[in-house]
């Protein structure tokens, strides 16, 4: 059977290996996808690669010969009615060309193993378009700003602004123990399994990463802070908090079970890690500013008070 191949257009130009396959073959199960990059079987320009490599305008990507045709449906997952709700409820923003959504906590931005359904099911299936990307991502636990893209001009004009330093985003978070001054941490980082959970480590082999933690309010075992990040890798935030010992409030990947569970114990409203996408500037295809700000929770707002 021949090689199969696909051309990369300048619609296409930048976009990681992964989402452009999962967008040309959305019946595709993600795993199978992965496990077909890692076993050699998709190639750029007949070399290897990985999930995350960027393509480029111009590129052969070779398909195995057993893949079928890639073709778009519009069979959109069927949403519980509560789950549509919420995420209606949530955009923050809505025009031509993107959507700003205050994430809930607990919804994954994107399908997986175990996953019934994720932030870009629902968004498509809402909007009834399959051409909605993630121009970004947030964790599961973590809530707040995401940006998604309406056509593949401006998710290509989103991730040139992210590979040129030029989007601001800001988190809020409840850290343990008292930040008594702002620090700015630079450890490089690498993603690793760690009990076989993906997680990011602090390894000098590592890629670049910066995050500036501010004390706005500080506590009697908890500080909270507002954190800029000027980079955009795996769990950043959180493995960089663990570095200096200030783990952030409910993570059980990289802080102190005993404790948390305790705390969850004390305060059984509030059970998610203490993390939110507090806003997100940059601009837009016209070079117009926007800055977009998301809402605290209110189990997260209450804890707050809790502690105040």
């Amino acid at each position: 059977m021949s090689q199969k191949n696909l051309k990369v257009d300048a619609n296409n130009d930048q976009r990681r290996l992964d989402n452009f396959l999962i967008y040309k073959f959305p019946n595709l199960p993600r795993s199978k996808i992965y496990s077909m990059i890692r076993k050699g079987e998709i190639r750029i320009n007949s070399k290897r690669c990985k999930a995350q490599t960027k393509i480029s305008l111009g590129d052969e990507i070779r398909l195995p010969p057993y893949l079928e045709s890639e073709k778009r449906d519009n069979n959109f997952k069927n949403l519980p009615p509560n789950i549509e709700k919420l995420i209606k409820n949530s955009i923050i923003f809505d025009d031509d060309d993107f959507i700003v959504i205050n994430k809930p906590e607990g919804i994954s931005v994107h399908g997986g193993s175990g996953q019934k359904f994720s932030l870009i099911d629902g968004v498509r299936s809402i909007y009834s378009s399959n051409d909605i990307d993630l121009c970004h991502r947030l964790d599961k636990e973590t809530s707040g700003c995401i940006v998604l893209s309406k056509n593949k001009l401006f998710l290509k004009h989103f991730n040139g602004l992210l590979r040129t330093k030029k989007i601001t985003k800001t988190y809020l978070a409840i850290i343990c123990g008292k930040l008594k001054k702002s620090i700015t941490v630079t450890d490089k980082l690498i993603a690793r399994r760690r009990n076989n959970i993906k997680t990011s480590l602090v390894d000098d082999s590592g890629k670049e990463a910066l995050s500036i933690f501010n004390p706005v309010k500080i506590y009697k075992n908890y500080t909270l802070v507002e954190i800029e990040i000027i980079t955009g890798k795996l769990h950043q935030i959180r493995a960089h908090a663990e570095s200096i010992k200030h783990p952030v409030l409910g993570d059980f990947k990289y802080g102190n079970i005993n404790l948390f569970k305790e705390f969850f114990r004390s305060h059984p409203t509030f059970k998610r890690l203490a993390l939110h996408a507090q806003s997100i500037t940059f601009l837009n295809i016209d070079d117009q500013q926007h800055l977009f700000i998301a809402d605290l929770s209110d189990d997260f707002q209450k804890v707050i008070k809790i502690f105040s």
